[in-house]
């Protein structure tokens, strides 16, 4: 079992607690490390990368959140599901966040239009 350890090539990173900047190498299962200055624990990303999990978390929610509201606009028109206008407004939502069509939704995410 590896254990986190202060080093000169550990990960970058900044506590949250005292807002200093360290370098630590974390343990590798968790990516977790005690601050050296306050005793803090500390989560680290990789470096150079952002917090993917989180980012993706985040892209994640603000689709289901549209789908949300395009199925009630669906809904209170008298339909349910996801028709014309509410499809391409998903679409277009889908197209900002990642830059390009949402491959898990397939069969039913078809953008009018085309982004070249």
């Amino acid at each position: 079992m590896n254990i986190s350890s202060r080093t000169p090539e550990g990960w970058p990173g900044r506590c949250p607690t005292c807002g200093r900047a360290l370098k630590v190498e974390p343990s590798p299962a968790t990516r977790d490390a005690t601050c050296p200055y306050c005793g803090s624990l500390v989560w680290l990303s990789r470096p150079g990368r952002a917090n993917r999990p989180a980012a993706r978390t985040l892209r994640l929610l603000i689709v289901l959140v549209a789908v949300g509201l395009m199925v009630g606009v669906s809904r209170s028109a008298g339909s349910v599901g996801l028709h014309g206008p509410e499809l391409v407004a998903l679409g277009v939502v889908a197209l900002l966040l990642f830059g390009r069509r949402l491959p898990e939704f397939g069969r039913w995410l078809a953008l009018p239009f085309r982004v070249v």
